[in-house]
């Protein structure tokens, strides 16, 4: 296992709206671990979603002579994720990617505003919550769910085919709060009942 500086930089990601932001570790809550997918301490500033880690910066080129011109572009200074393949050995990766992380007294988590923050992250948070919301309410509005909780609940149930139908509306449920892409999750969500 690495042992993780305070100035290692981390790709963060909002659950909700989606953007991706970089911080330096030493700016995240102690104990926030920076691998991927780990549920981070911090709020995302556009639309106040929770942020997870999506990786280290992490270098994978290897430097085998010395070049004159640059080592990297602007396809490593702006990436948005956080695997580094060129020259820098990811000296330079995500630099322009630097979030403002904003801590106040009255916040148990910090508050980090992607640059370059926009209206149409929120608008994508806004979609997918009330998208989420509507589905969560038609499965349990639907007449399959009492059966369904009736077997959760380990009673006998005749209808076995309800609970199925109810409970691969709740797995289209979780597949879309594990989706990166707002268009996936939104035609998941667009599935159920």
């Amino acid at each position: 296992m690495h042992k993780i500086e305070p100035h290692t930089r981390v790709y963060v990601r909002c659950q909700d709206c989606l953007t991706v932001s970089m911080v330096h570790y030493a700016e995240l809550q102690q104990g926030d671990l920076p691998w991927k997918g780990y549920p981070l301490h911090a709020r995302c500033g556009i639309c106040d979603g929770f942020m997870e880690a999506m990786g280290a910066v992490v270098g994978e080129a290897l430097v085998a002579d010395q070049h004159l011109e640059c080592l990297c572009d602007e396809r490593c200074a702006n990436a948005t994720g956080p695997v580094c393949t060129c020259r820098c050995g990811g000296k330079h990766h995500g630099a322009q990617m630097a979030a403002n992380v904003v801590r106040t007294t009255y916040d148990t988590e910090p508050r980090i505003t992607p640059p370059g923050a926009s209206g149409t992250a929120l608008a994508r948070a806004l979609e997918y919550r009330e998208a989420l919301a509507t589905a969560e309410t038609r499965i349990k509005a639907h007449p399959s769910y009492d059966t369904y909780q009736a077997k959760l609940n380990g009673k006998w149930i005749d209808n076995f085919s309800a609970y199925l139908t109810v409970d691969g509306w709740w797995k289209s449920l979780r597949e879309a709060k594990r989706a990166r892409t707002h268009k996936s999750r939104m035609s998941k969500l667009a599935t159920i009942a």
